[in-house]
């Protein structure tokens, strides 16, 4: 800019030769993670003029260009400036007064007339981020009085397009990226444009947003988005977990297993002991029963399997023992005769409880077939 030799002033400007940027992502057919990017450009733009302490106010589709190479160019810096109705895209034009803006595209506190801040960009830019993702214009059937109160709520972006694979794309994250950034409170918005474009950002990285907590299984998903790699290590590793785990239960159940058979065979040996001491304890000088010294083995045999009968029929397993053994005895001192009764009695018991079969069970007929 400056003043001409004859006293004219001038300001020369670039000549921005491109189109609307909903116009070209349109004609290229961008896909969604392209329009974030584009729009990326935009933000940063906006950002940097809010670091020199600039305010916009006029952001939609028609101020944004983009040249043939896909640059990004924002036009009309806080200019109150009529533009070309309908240049190429249909856009809404700029109403000349005291405040200039846009009606589809202005904030609340705009409409309202109050004091304008970044945070009245970041509205317009949550609207432009709309429109390039959907191409609807979020308020367009909204009525205005509403819009005025701050009573309206921009539909979300997944709401207003019907393409099966756009939906799914626009649901979740960028609904929740774009409805905060409209919302009528300007304490509830972003408040930069620069939180704005971190959440577009982390969305394109796959990582969780600030403008809504993530779940733990949400993490999870975007982390494995981000890796490929984690489900397949993740699944070797589960299913390598779950074999060492399985093993590791079997052999405990075997072990288990072994340990309460080793203590019911000791405490079976424990009570036969102790049978057979109390059995002899009829001979013994110091019993408190009355001394009968002259008590024979086969006699105090005797009395022995008489007592299994009586005092072991709770426990048919031990009281099979010891007739087992009383039998032994007999058939030591060659009294085949008793031997053979007490065998014969003592595999009727194993066989009324289930005992068959048992290494006991095979020494009784070892013995039988001596006997």
């Amino acid at each position: 800019g400056g003043t001409t030799a004859d006293g004219w002033p001038f300001l020369v400007m670039e000549l921005v030769e491109g189109e609307p940027v909903t116009d070209w992502a349109n004609r290229m057919k961008l896909p969604v993670a392209e329009r974030l990017r584009l729009f990326l450009q935009i933000v940063d733009a906006v950002a940097y003029a809010h670091g020199r302490l600039v305010v916009h106010r006029d952001l939609k589709p028609s101020n944004v260009l983009v040249t043939a190479d896909g640059q990004v160019k924002l036009l009309d810096f806080g200019v109150a400036k009529l533009l070309e109705a309908g240049r190429g895209s249909g856009d809404a034009v700029t109403r000349l007064g005291p405040i200039p803006m846009t009606l589809e595209f202005a904030s609340p506190e705009q409409l309202r007339g109050e004091r304008v801040t970044v945070v009245s960009d970041v509205f317009q830019l949550g609207a432009l981020l709309h429109v390039l993702l959907t191409g609807e214009r979020p308020f367009q059937d909204v009525d205005l009085q509403a819009r005025l109160q701050g009573a309206a709520r921009a539909p979300r972006p997944s709401a207003v397009v019907s393409e099966a694979g756009l939906l799914r794309s626009l649901r979740g994250d960028l609904d929740t990226i774009v409805q905060k950034a409209l919302e009528s409170a300007p304490a509830d918005r972003y408040q930069s444009a620069e939180g704005l474009a971190a959440d577009v950002r982390s969305h394109l990285a796959s990582r969780p947003i600030a403008a809504r907590p993530a779940s733990p299984w949400v993490r999870l998903r975007k982390f494995s988005t981000r890796n490929p790699w984690f489900w397949p290590v993740a699944t070797t590793a589960t299913v390598g977990l779950a074999a060492y785990l399985g093993t590791v239960v079997r052999y405990s159940s075997q072990l288990e297993g072994q340990r309460a058979q080793a203590v019911a065979e000791a405490e079976r040996a424990e009570a036969l002991r102790g049978f057979m001491l109390s059995q002899f304890g009829a001979a013994d000088p110091y019993s408190d029963d009355p001394v009968r010294p002259d008590v024979t083995v086969v006699e105090a045999m005797s009395l022995s399997a008489e007592a299994a009968r009586r005092d072991l029929a709770d426990q048919p397993l031990l009281q099979a023992e010891m007739l087992s053994a009383v039998a032994q005895v007999f058939s030591n001192l060659s009294l085949y005769g008793e031997a053979r009764a007490l065998l014969d009695e003592a595999m009727t018991v194993r066989r009324a409880n289930d005992a068959e079969g048992t290494l006991e069970q095979v020494g009784d007929l070892g013995l039988l077939g001596w006997v």
